[in-house]
């Protein structure tokens, strides 16, 4: 009786070491293929911009917010639009990281109302570490007209713009309007504001933080 009350014993133990070690396999390459996973996502998330050609295909793409979405654009040069047929980006909802550099050569000339660099910043979009050049002078209803974006929801940190802002109502060196969700940090304006009704250096109207 004893004899085969080991006998079983000695098959359970077997038996428990065998899913100790299958498992003990198993486990480890599955948390392995996660992080795999995350980082290739993370990777695919940051976007560099190089070139003129590039900035304009971000423009033609931000014509709904998801495009944009928890997406991170990075310059990593100096960016010239002179000549370029450059429409201001939509609406844009990510993370544009100058990385200290400019964006000169912007003219937005043409039929616009919220003009700028980008038209909206989204309330999840941000702007930073980025200097921009240029000349913003629409036709049309000229409202909402900043040299950086026309309408801020979102963050915008060090950055700069230069040359010459002009519209009818709601001007801004930065930014034509920062809503009540918007933050401007640490930026400077060096250009020429020209309106007739609620114009400012850095902000024409300012519902939020500056």
């Amino acid at each position: 009786m004893r004899r085969r009350i080991r006998e079983k014993m000695k098959k359970k133990t077997a038996l428990l070491l065998s899913l100790s070690l299958i498992f003990g396999n198993v486990l480890p390459v599955y948390a392995t293929a996660n992080v795999d996973i995350n980082s290739v996502q993370n990777t695919q998330d940051i976007i560099n911009i190089s070139s003129a050609d590039e900035l304009i295909s971000l423009s033609k793409g931000s014509t709904v917010e998801n495009f944009t979405l928890n997406k991170t654009y990075v310059l990593t040069n100096d960016i010239d639009l002179s000549d370029k047929d450059f429409k201001p980006v939509s609406i844009f909802s990510g993370t544009l990281d100058g990385s200290g550099y400019t964006i000169k050569g912007l003219n937005v000339s043409e039929k616009s109302t919220g003009a700028g660099l980008i038209s909206v910043l989204g309330t999840k979009g941000s702007i930073k570490n980025l200097n921009v050049e240029g000349n913003i002078s629409p036709d049309g209803g000229k409202t909402l007209v900043g040299g950086v974006v026309g309408t801020n929801k979102g963050v915008i940190e060090n950055v700069s713009f230069a040359g010459y802002v002009t519209a009818y109502k709601r001007v801004g060196g930065i930014a034509g309007v920062n809503d009540e969700s918007g933050f401007i940090i640490n930026s400077k304006n060096h250009a020429v504001v020209n309106g007739t009704k609620i114009v400012g250096g850095i902000c024409g109207y300012n519902k939020g933080s500056i």
